[in-house]
């Protein structure tokens, strides 16, 4: 799919911004590592070069039961906490393009946007 500059800021260029800004909060090496290699997952099934505004609920709850998320690469389930970990920072992800304009909303299923909000709660207490 190729991306015109109308349709705003991609997945990948979405990602390295989300990454270079949780470098900047001083995550860990290792954080920053895994976090990336989550975000390389979504690339991986929606496309790196998907236009973020072209992401829709349903879409995402897609990725979000999917085996590329779900399951290991040789077909076993992965941990419960590497699943949490990854839709997380999918989140954390789609929550940051909004603040910076890239997105108007952040799509996500309803179970999971309960969890995005009192998230942001959090953060402002």
């Amino acid at each position: 799919m190729s991306v015109s500059k109308k349709d705003g800021m991609t997945l990948a260029e979405a990602a390295e911004g989300f990454i270079a800004h949780v470098e900047q909060e001083g995550k860990s090496a290792i954080t920053v590592r895994a976090y990336r290699s989550d975000l390389r997952l979504a690339e991986r099934f929606f496309g790196a070069e998907t236009a973020l505004a072209r992401l829709t609920v349903p879409w995402v709850g897609k990725f979000l039961k999917s085996e590329a998320l779900n399951q290991r690469p040789n077909g076993t389930p992965k941990k419960p906490a590497s699943i949490s970990r990854a839709k997380g920072v999918l989140r954390m992800m789609l929550e940051w393009a909004v603040a910076q304009g890239h997105l108007e909303n952040v799509p996500l299923p309803k179970g999971e946007q309960r969890r995005a909000k009192r998230a942001n709660v959090d953060a402002t207490q």
